[in-house]
């Protein structure tokens, strides 16, 4: 299991060209061509390979990346697609905030011109 050292990836993230260097257990280092840095977990399941962004680095440290793996890792063992609940959680979080602004603007639009028992009510 080959791990990578702060020296490394900082080297890896200054020559700027596009990576992906595996750290083992699945978990990923990749650098784009944009310039951004990113832990990845790779891991299969019901028999496809799926993908998860854990963070960026450098807001994600190395070490940080190695524990999150070993969560999800745990969470695939025990029969979760960590990729695919992510995303629902994801689609989930844009929906409540999107009703959320919905009901706001219904409020600061719509209720100045109701009868106060109507607000109330």
């Amino acid at each position: 299991m080959s791990k990578l050292t702060a020296v490394k990836i900082r080297n890896l993230v200054n020559v700027g060209r596009p990576v992906a260097i595996a750290d083992g257990g699945g978990l990923t280092f990749t650098l784009a061509a944009t310039g951004t840095a990113s832990w990845v977990l790779r891991y299969r399941f019901g028999g496809k390979s799926r993908e998860m962004t854990l963070g960026r680095y450098p807001d994600i440290s190395a070490k940080k990346a190695r524990e999150l793996a070993t969560e999800q890792r745990a969470k695939i063992q025990r029969g979760a697609d960590v990729a695919r609940d992510k995303q629902k959680t994801k689609v989930e979080t844009a929906s409540a905030k999107s009703f959320r602004q919905l009901a706001a603007h219904y409020m600061d639009k719509v209720f100045p011109t109701l009868a106060p028992s109507t607000v109330i009510q």
